[in-house]
């Protein structure tokens, strides 16, 4: 799952602690991947307060997501496309993309329902910051401000907004696959373009199995 779905399905009214927790794991790979003792994140060194109590539903909804009648099922029934695709593309790893393009489309179309619940996860999430410290200090992160400063840079950007605009989706992948060396060429209109019949074949999957999903 991303960011935005984690929070739609487990987030607690009026807990904004917890409520950042549920995010914390994503943001950790994406702005500090390998600056803190990851088998300290799912809560195995005795700490617990709301925060890290977030950070463990983050860890078992992705477990369960990943094993759900839902992703198997829209992952099947559009891998081959998504090979193809790719393929004509030259962008490797079309396992990798499919997986991530499942998750960033089940938050599109989550947000589109519900964008108001957007703005609240980033109020949450902005009240929530400086309860992150001790919880850094807890899995040892090696580089507190540069974390911290990635998290600031997601919160005034808005940056999940993004998915509602045409190209959001494809922009996104991109900057997905450069953040993890997979290709780093800047993917221009014509790629965007390409991957719409994959695109619009996802969100149909995702509607038709929308039901399974919990």
């Amino acid at each position: 799952m991303n960011y935005f779905s984690h929070y739609y399905f487990d987030h607690i009214v009026n807990n904004q602690d917890y409520n950042m927790g549920l995010l914390l794991p994503d943001l950790l790979r994406n702005y500090s991947k390998n600056e803190y003792n990851k088998k300290l994140i799912n809560n195995k060194n005795g700490f617990e307060n709301d925060l890290s109590k977030g950070v463990v539903s983050h860890i078992k909804r992705d477990a369960s997501f990943h094993e759900s009648i839902f992703f198997k099922s829209v992952y099947n029934e559009n891998l081959e496309i998504c090979k193809r695709i790719f393929g004509l593309n030259e962008i490797p790893r079309y396992w990798f993309g499919i997986h991530i393009l499942i998750e960033m489309q089940l938050d599109q179309i989550l947000i589109k329902t519900e964008e108001h619940l957007l703005h609240k996860m980033y109020e949450d999430m902005e009240k929530a910051i400086p309860s992150i410290e001790l919880f850094l200090f807890s899995i040892e992160h090696q580089n507190h401000n540069k974390f911290l400063d990635g998290v600031f840079r997601f919160v005034e950007s808005k940056y999940l907004l993004k998915y509602n605009d045409e190209n959001g989706i494809s922009y996104g992948l991109n900057r997905v696959y450069q953040q993890v060396n997979a290709d780093n060429r800047t993917w221009g209109p014509e790629i965007g373009k390409s991957l719409i019949p994959l695109l619009d074949s996802i969100n149909n999957s995702i509607h038709k199995h929308f039901q399974t999903l919990s």
